[in-house]
């Protein structure tokens, strides 16, 4: 499960579990990756999980249950994002070998960016 808490509330406990450790160290205790961690939880970009939620219970020995505004299945936005859907299926054309195919291929291999510029320079 994931866990959404009240606005402010998942920084609040993660800064409360880290008090006095590295980044790094939380991390480990975490079993996760530091800047997952630091920028994604802690920053309440992503839910945090029900597991890693009790794990911050016990190093802080505080409960946060009463911030806890809602449960979500753990891949709540897959099916989100599923049912915004068309449900088509996009039939993708092969191009056929030839001289502007090699030279688009050459260019993204070269340093990786193409860009097109609608009614300017091309």
């Amino acid at each position: 499960m994931r866990l959404l808490f009240e606005k402010g509330k998942q920084k609040k406990l993660i800064e409360l579990a880290k008090k006095e450790r590295t980044w790094n160290e939380l991390a480990k205790l975490l079993n996760t990756n530091p800047v997952y961690l630091c920028h994604d939880l802690r920053l309440e970009k992503i839910l945090i999980s029900e597991k890693m939620y009790n794990k911050l219970c016990k190093i802080t020995k505080q409960s946060f249950d009463k911030f806890i505004v809602e449960k979500r299945a753990d891949h709540w936005g897959q099916s989100l994002g599923s049912r915004n859907s068309r449900g088509s299926i996009v039939q993708i054309r092969i191009p056929q070998n030839n001289n502007n195919l090699a030279e688009i291929i050459g260019a993204i291999l070269g340093d990786g960016h193409i860009m097109f510029h609608k009614g300017g320079k091309k």
